[in-house]
């Protein structure tokens, strides 16, 4: 369980990885590889932020430490935010997700990781008891896998990651992303962010923050933009993977991508992502 640091967005976002002992259709690879990094030595076992642990499920008093622990992570300002955007590729079943990690304050550390976490919840599976008629949050597959990934926030402000979700094999209405930033040597989670992703919408916080609209969209080669600031932001067109193809400020409130092939890429403007489509 990792705490999510920010009053606007969802309090919890819960992972639940299942030991080598549970039932073949629970568990896989990735979340063995996940307890084993945290040292998990038996189960059931709670992680808040990564390095509180509690153990023993709810048997006795569970209430006061959950509470206890959400309560006192709750107070921890993060300085970076997440935002998640999903679109799912022709109703397959496989999903294009763009993570956007962007740098709040300085971040002095050189160790961090991303890992995106596809879950799946309401399982007709009763799990412990007939109080728990479903199993919930159930980890299917982390991305890239379950070393996450590095990456570099003290060089740079704004970093954007892209990943293809196979949700083929399970029921994509109950499925969520979870993206989360942690220290690789202490464990800490510095930031989280969850996004449902049947809805195939960005996620919440991104639709607070964001001021940029961007049309038409898909684009013949003209992107016209609005967004109340300087008209001659800084502006760059990025590939799926990362790459920089595109870069300068805006102009007129228009950006010209017809030098590109036909294709999906992400424009990127004051640290807001928009996924962009050029057909032409």
């Amino acid at each position: 369980m990792t705490q999510i640091h920010d009053d606007n967005i969802l309090p919890v976002a819960i992972i639940e990885h299942h030991t080598s002992s549970s039932e073949p259709e629970f568990t896989n690879s990735y979340a063995q590889g996940r307890l084993a990094y945290l040292s998990s030595t038996g189960a059931p076992q709670t992680y808040f932020d990564g390095i509180n642990m509690i153990s023993g499920g709810c048997a006795g008093d569970c209430n006061t430490p959950y509470k206890t622990n959400i309560s006192n992570a709750a107070t921890i300002k993060s300085p970076i935010r997440i935002g998640i955007e999903s679109s799912e590729i022709d109703s397959s079943g496989v999903f294009d997700a763009i993570v956007t990690i962007n740098k709040l304050e300085t971040v002095s550390k050189n160790n961090l990781k991303l890992a995106l976490v596809l879950t799946e919840s309401n399982i007709d599976e009763p799990w412990g008891s007939p109080e728990q008629p479903s199993s919930e949050f159930v980890d299917r597959r982390i991305y890239p896998n379950e070393n996450g990934q590095v990456i570099d926030l003290e060089n740079n402000s704004s970093i954007v990651k892209s990943f293809s979700i196979d949700a083929t094999a399970y029921a994509k209405e109950n499925c969520d992303l979870i993206a989360f930033v942690y220290d690789n040597e202490t464990k800490e989670v510095y930031q989280t962010q969850m996004v449902n992703l049947g809805q195939t919408a960005t996620s919440l916080k991104e639709v607070i923050t964001s001021d940029l609209i961007v049309y038409p969209n898909p684009s013949k080669g003209i992107l016209n933009i609005n967004l109340p600031v300087e008209n001659n932001d800084k502006f760059q067109i990025k590939s799926l993977a990362g790459k920089t193809l595109i870069e300068g400020h805006i102009n007129n409130n228009t950006i010209d991508i017809s030098v590109l092939r036909n294709g999906y890429y992400l424009l990127i403007v004051n640290n807001t992502v928009k996924k962009i489509t050029l057909i032409k």
